[in-house]
């Protein structure tokens, strides 16, 4: 069996058709022009499969790209994971193609540890909040994590709020209350966030990146973390347990019991 999922515009492939022209209306790809979706398959579903899919709808509209049907992609790619818990990435790009890849998943309990991106990021930019194939800034910043022997790093805007990382979306933990920064920060609109927003008590503010050196937990969150502990931030500590735990196993049982919610 295929260690992996193929689909392109409508079939299953063995390797990606791409275009080698560079002309605007037919490079998307090259130009990193398109909109993707990346979902977690679980007991056969995919997780939250509508909210995912009216974030990407309403990606699709904003970067003025017209809607196409990708559902059976989906389905297929849910008949070759089997029931396994798996990843699949939804791909739209400007020429008019659609992606589907799909493979294995392990949801990683793992403490990350976290470091900051220096130059602030756009809060109101035209791609600020969607998941674009634009994503030479994303990129730089996991090269930076790396080099500081980190496995993310975390954006801030020009207030100096902190918006999410480079990967996901970031929680606070203050002794009291779970905290996301708020989307006018610039952060994605994650579908995980949302749901700990409205299931878990989880509140939106605007949050210094000062203020996290005093958070008492900090976790990530996102469709294939879940919620994720965080170790350490520029020489700051974190427990991985207590309450970071709790809510982790927390939702990762209420997601068991509502996969499309």
């Amino acid at each position: 069996m295929r260690s992996e999922f193929l689909w392109q515009d409508g079939r299953e492939v063995d390797r990606w058709e791409i275009s080698t022209s560079r002309d605007p209306t037919e490079s998307g790809f090259w130009l990193g022009d398109g909109l993707f979706e990346t979902m977690l398959a679980l007991n056969g579903q995919i997780f939250a499969r509508d909210r995912h899919m009216s974030r990407f709808i309403a990606g699709l509209k904003h970067l003025q790209l017209g809607d196409r049907d990708f559902n059976a992609g989906l389905d297929q790619a849910l008949q070759w994971l089997d029931g396994r818990t798996g990843r699949i990435r939804l791909t739209r790009t400007s020429d008019d193609h659609i992606f589907i890849f799909a493979k294995e998943h392990e949801l990683s309990a793992k403490p990350v540890v976290l470091t900051l991106f220096p130059t602030p990021v756009e809060s109101n930019g035209i791609l600020a909040g969607i998941k674009s194939l634009s994503y030479g800034v994303n990129a730089l910043a996991l090269r930076l994590a790396r080099s500081e022997n980190a496995e993310d790093a975390l954006f801030k805007n020009h207030r100096g709020e902190v918006t999410e990382s480079a990967l996901a979306n970031l929680l606070a933990w203050d002794g009291s209350t779970w905290w996301t920064p708020v989307l006018t920060s610039g952060c994605l609109p994650g579908v995980t966030r949302e749901l700990l927003v409205e299931y878990f008590r989880v509140e939106e503010r605007a949050i210094k990146v000062e203020e996290l050196h005093q958070m008492q937990g900090l976790a990530l969150s996102s469709s294939l973390r879940g919620v994720q502990p965080v170790s350490q931030f520029q020489g700051t500590s974190y427990p991985v347990h207590g309450e970071v735990g709790r809510l982790r196993e927390n939702f990762a049982n209420w997601r068991e019991q509502n996969l499309n919610p």
